[in-house]
């Protein structure tokens, strides 16, 4: 795992106060060497962190044999053996990278279809002066990049970006971002927060030549997506052989390893299925002194029974309370993931003995373990769409948090997109009327999601192509890198991933969230173990927002006033309804606020 920044222009050129800057922006992602090429106006820097080959013959930027082409690229490809034996490919040390550069010296863009790992990069075509980027498929690499008429440059994080002067004083505030911000809590691709830069897009490759990029799409999930396969005798013996396999593949490394054990459903199998082939395995948890949001306790008695070195670490709310800032400082954008706070602290727990870690990413998304899933399926019907605005005012009426809660499912349009809406909903984050309010409009809110007649589809496509990768992978690769520890997700190993979208949804949803995966964990777990309610990576952040947080909480919250983004009129009158009405589902709402707005005055406040 590693941090890369690449740099073109004729006529902008970085000073060494800013390569050194860029340098150490990126020291965290790779702490291990750091290393700079320049040549004819293009710049290329990398920072490594070694888990395979660890020899510093496998240091970035590496060039091919041919010294044609050179590589910087950040991940892991876990088929890169098989790739070197089929293409009979000639190297001088025991890296991915290389067979990376080679493969492509010898096969250049064909080969990005037969990559199975997370990987993001670019490759070098010194004698051309063309750059080809790359990314994986479901954008488990961060890639950024920057465009205008002067300059091209790419990074691992926009931080990176930000160290050039000339990017800095040509960005400001990306305010297209606002709703989808307020509705979801994060970014979704390929905005940012800042203008003229942008997410590189997953599962594409674009080349960059005499000052042009043009983008190639080398995979679609639309096409993977059938729904049809119906044996559950013969899927559960395939999915556990992939599980198995996909789990076998992440574990290869150089250095010490472990696993993120919550005790839920994926973290539980991927420790049950990698305890069959590695003894005295580390596992890692944590958890909080407020009893209701401490599932530590099911990951103790998974990890006694599993027979794993176990690792947990239980914290107070004032400890917690210190990583606020750091939300900021690591994930560059406003996120809104409060769980990033967990994120963070048992990666700094866990790259204290290890450097390379696994977790459970994916799997309610492959699976089917979300809420959002039932909701989809409710809202999809003919019926509740024809009633859902008298079955929105009647809930909203009642004296119950949870019915006002759930009566803003039912608020939607026939021009709504109504996937985000049910996710944005299960996240406890603005509805699209109490978006109309704040900004004074209609949100202009599009996504690039294919058409389905099935709700529960069109769920299924928009979690996996904007939540899991603008949130959920976002929140690991940043948290765990903050700390220099890899982070890999088995769930999301293509084989897995091609076969697992072909299953269809009655079988997935059969007895209820995750009926395949708990039957796979039935052969390694006795199901009291871990047959209980979804929890999710919870914090008390209502707690937190009511209590010893309040007053920071109500400070930066009405110093909205001082920015015309915003109509605090109606931010107002959320703060009210949560703190002097006890609208307690509003806090993820409070949140959302609270981050955007100590974010905002980071970066551009006055």
């Amino acid at each position: 795992m590693c941090g890369i920044f690449g740099f073109h222009s004729e006529l902008i050129q970085l000073t060494t106060e800013e390569i050194n800057n860029i340098k150490l922006s990126l020291h965290h992602r790779g702490p291990d060497n750091v290393n700079c090429f320049q040549k004819n106006n293009f710049t290329f820097i990398h920072s490594r962190l070694k888990i395979i080959d660890t020899s510093d013959k496998a240091n970035q930027p590496l060039f091919s044999a041919s010294k044609r082409y050179l590589i910087v690229y950040n991940g892991e490809i876990y088929n890169f053996k098989e790739i070197k034996k089929t293409y009979n490919l000639k190297t001088i040390t025991n890296s991915d990278t290389e067979v990376l550069v080679e493969f492509f010296s010898k096969k250049g863009n064909t080969i990005w279809q037969e990559l199975n790992g997370m990987f993001a990069g670019a490759i070098f075509d010194i004698e051309n002066n063309k750059i080809t980027l790359f990314r994986d498929r479901m954008g488990i690499k961060p890639l950024f990049y920057y465009l205008d008429n002067y300059v091209f440059a790419f990074a691992s994080e926009i931080k990176t970006l930000l160290c050039c002067n000339y990017i800095r004083s040509n960005i400001s505030f990306n305010k297209s971002i606002l709703p989808y911000y307020l509705h979801l809590g994060f970014v979704p691709s390929p905005f940012t927060a800042f203008t003229n830069i942008f997410k590189f897009p997953s599962a594409t490759y674009a080349e960059y030549y005499k000052s042009n990029i043009t983008f190639y799409n080398y995979w679609d999930i639309t096409n993977i997506y059938t729904n049809k396969l119906r044996n559950e005798k013969e899927i559960l013996v395939i999915l556990k052989t992939l599980i198995e396999d996909a789990v076998k593949s992440h574990l290869v490394s150089d250095v010490p390893y472990g696993i993120f054990l919550s005790g839920g459903i994926d973290s539980s199998l991927i420790t049950c299925v990698a305890s069959k082939y590695v003894s005295n395995l580390k596992t890692f948890t944590i958890g909080f002194t407020e009893q209701k949001y401490n599932e530590s306790i099911f990951a103790k008695k998974i990890a006694n029974y599993v027979g794993t070195k176990h690792n947990e670490y239980i914290l107070n709310q004032s400890e917690a309370l210190n990583y606020i800032e750091e939300i900021i400082n690591t994930y560059d954008e406003p996120f809104a993931d409060s769980s990033a706070i967990p994120t963070m602290i048992v990666s700094k727990l866990a790259r204290e003995q290890v450097k390379m870690i696994l977790c459970g990413e994916g799997g309610d998304e492959l699976f089917l373990g979300y809420g959002s899933y039932k909701w989809a399926k409710i809202l999809g019907n003919k019926l509740v769409k024809y009633l859902r605005l008298p079955i929105y005012y009647l809930l909203k009426s009642v004296n119950s948090n949870k019915y006002r809660r759930v009566a803003y499912h039912f608020y939607f349009t026939k021009n709504n997109y109504l996937s985000p809406q049910i996710l944005s909903q299960e996240l406890y984050f603005f509805s699209i009327k109490e978006i109309n309010n704040i900004l004074h409009k209609e949100p202009p809110m599009e996504f690039k999601l294919p058409y389905y007649p099935n709700l529960l589809d069109e769920q299924i496509i928009f979690n996996i192509m904007y939540y899991l990768q603008d949130n959920l992978l976002v929140k690991t690769d940043r948290a765990t890198m903050k700390y220099s520890l890899e982070a890999r997700v088995p769930f999301l190993d293509i084989y897995l991933i091609n076969y697992t979208l072909q299953i269809s949804n009655k079988i997935k949803l059969k007895k209820g969230l995750k009926y395949l995966s708990k039957k796979i964990l039935r052969q390694y777990l006795p199901e009291n173990l871990f047959n209980r309610p979804k929890w999710g990576f919870a914090i008390p952040l209502e707690t937190w927002l009511k209590s010893n947080y309040k007053k920071q909480t109500l400070e930066v919250l009405n110093s909205y006033k001082t920015i015309n983004l915003l109509n605090f009129n109606e931010i107002t009158n959320v703060i009210k309804m949560f703190y002097e009405k006890n609208y307690n589902f509003l806090y993820n709402r409070i949140w959302n606020l609270f981050i955007f707005k100590m974010w905002y005055d980071k970066y551009f406040k006055a």
